[in-house]
């Protein structure tokens, strides 16, 4: 699968998830996420890598996103002592992107962090306001806590995934691009031959 492609489909799993639990449809995302998922792993090189990563990801957001509604900034109908499963469902979608879509972001936290605290929020927002989630009353500081939230876990992610990346785990010998030294370097540390 090419990176537009887990770019549509992670997009096609945020709205079925969002406007499914919107009109009281909550089993539409989770399934279009569980076909998306499946069909990264199955096109990826290095599935077992990638489906730890994947699973990795689901728990650290389900258990970040559950805390969040337990201190009252996340809130949904459906709820129980987690967050629904369709929010939870986002996660692993979110973590095909990870050594695909967004790999551009490995080596520039400072860009990741940005990515992340602004991204998070404006999607939560959207959530809310079609009617999937709804934020504390205090807009604000719900979207602040989201913000930081993002900001510290998309740069985890990406440097999570790029230990697990498939190549970092399987390849002890392997070297980066961004690593290797160029053929005039080469020739510098090789003493001039």
């Amino acid at each position: 699968m090419g990176v537009l492609i887990r770019v549509i489909a992670y997009n096609l799993v945020w709205v079925a998830c969002v406007w499914g639990a919107a009109k009281g449809n909550e089993w539409i995302g989770p399934l279009v996420a569980l076909v998306t998922v499946a069909g990264h792993i199955g096109a990826s090189q290095h599935r077992l890598s990638e489906s730890k990563l994947i699973a990795l990801l689901a728990v650290i957001g389900l258990v970040i996103d559950s805390a969040l509604m337990h201190a009252g900034i996340l809130q949904f109908i459906d709820a129980g002592f987690l967050v629904p499963l369709w929010f939870a469902a986002l996660w692993p979608a979110f973590a095909t992107l990870l050594n695909t879509a967004l790999t551009w972001l490995r080596g520039r936290t400072l860009l990741a962090v940005v990515f992340g605290a602004i991204g998070g929020p404006l999607a939560y927002y959207s959530g809310a306001k079609l009617g999937a989630l709804q934020l504390n009353e205090n807009l604000w500081l719900a979207l602040t806590v989201i913000a930081i939230e993002w900001a510290a876990v998309t740069p985890l992610a990406i440097w999570l995934a790029h230990r697990r990346d498939g190549k970092a785990v399987s390849e002890p010998n392997h070297v980066d691009s961004t690593d290797a030294p160029d053929a005039s370097s080469r020739v510098a540390l090789e003493g001039g031959r």
